[in-house]
């Protein structure tokens, strides 16, 4: 476990890479075009990967800030992937607009108007699962596992 810890950035900032890479492959090599909720869910990696970096560079990898850091980042990233999965299960509306949804529609103009408007790919449909288990459902593994993670190493630092 002390080797965990004392490679943590390291551990981080590589399943990272390994998440981003595998959305871009995704996105731009298998054309599984992406919906809003998983452009999001890309941000906290994004801030991982820089946060790992500096701190990397810095060789004060196993700094307190830097836990505390991606704690946050983790927890970000978990809201975001958990939100998704909410509403890809019908659990809760979508708020951002991202949703197969044509309620409140009148007349055929607003109907033209919500199509043309609306995103091409819904954060309702799951459009990339494996083993029957959508993406959204896996990155919400992958940040509660590293958010349990991450706690335990702050709470083994005291803070």
């Amino acid at each position: 476990m002390m080797n965990l810890q004392k490679n943590w950035a390291l551990i981080i900032l590589l399943l990272s890479i390994i998440a981003i890479l595998s959305a871009l492959i995704a996105q731009y090599i298998y054309f599984i075009h992406p919906c809003k909720l998983c452009i999001y869910q890309r941000y906290p990696y994004y801030f991982l990967i820089l946060i790992s970096c500096f701190f990397l560079l810095l060789k004060e990898q196993n700094n307190k800030i830097y836990f505390l850091i991606i704690e946050v980042i983790f927890a970000i990233g978990l809201f975001f992937s958990i939100w998704h999965v909410a509403i890809e299960n019908n659990l809760i509306s979508d708020i951002i607009g991202c949703s197969a949804s044509i309620e409140n529609i009148d007349n055929v103009s607003e109907l033209k108007k919500s199509i043309i408007n609306k995103p091409l790919v819904m954060c309702n449909d799951i459009n990339w699962s494996f083993l029957g288990i959508s993406f959204a459902i896996y990155n919400s593994l992958l940040q509660f596992g590293l958010l349990i993670i991450n706690s335990i190493f702050l709470v083994k630092k005291k803070i």
